[in-house]
């Protein structure tokens, strides 16, 4: 009977855990999901085009090693008396959604020489929401107690000051195979 009941236990702790990895690759994917369209729509000439290859790797690279750190138990509290901080989280997929649905409403989907092929506006939003969902994740209770989480959020700030320079330079028709004004 003792058996049974340790078997049981250790089944539902694996589901437990199976359930929180569950939403945290949720929130990788949608990390992953949202900036790499930011990059795609940004990102539209030379050199920036160039470099998407780049920081899509250095980005899974990023919250996968978040990933991994979970998955191995690097991130469980430290002592019984250490409890979560609750955040709320806010609903990115609408906000994502929405701004997906107003650029394909007005088509700008084609390369425009000396502006982006996506409205500079619409740009800021995608990075807005790039940025939240890197918050979002690291703001998730499984990471919390993780000894890196200040240096994922230091990379990714990183990063993202990166990406802000390569839509500026897109943006701007600074490109090489831009049409100067």
């Amino acid at each position: 009977m003792k058996f049974f009941n340790a078997v049981v236990l250790a089944l539902a702790q694996a589901q437990d855990f199976e359930e929180k990895g569950l939403s945290l690759q949720k929130k990788v994917d949608n990390v992953m999901s949202k900036c790499y369209t930011f990059m795609e729509k940004s990102m539209t000439c030379q050199p920036p085009s160039g470099k998407l290859g780049k920081y899509q790797y250095r980005i899974s690279k990023l919250v996968n090693d978040a990933v991994w750190h979970y998955n191995e138990g690097k991130c469980d509290p430290r002592s019984a008396g250490y409890g979560y901080r609750k955040r709320r989280q806010a609903d990115l997929d609408a906000e994502f959604d929405a701004i997906m649905a107003e650029i394909e409403d007005n088509d700008f989907d084609g390369k425009g020489y000396g502006y982006p092929s996506t409205p500079l506006k619409y740009l800021n939003k995608l990075e807005a929401v790039c940025e939240k969902s890197f918050k979002a994740l690291y703001n998730a209770p499984e990471l919390q107690d993780c000894p890196k989480l200040g240096a994922w959020e230091n990379r990714s700030e990183e990063l993202l000051a990166d990406l802000t320079a390569m839509k500026k330079v897109c943006a701007n028709g600074k490109g090489k195979d831009q049409q100067p004004y």
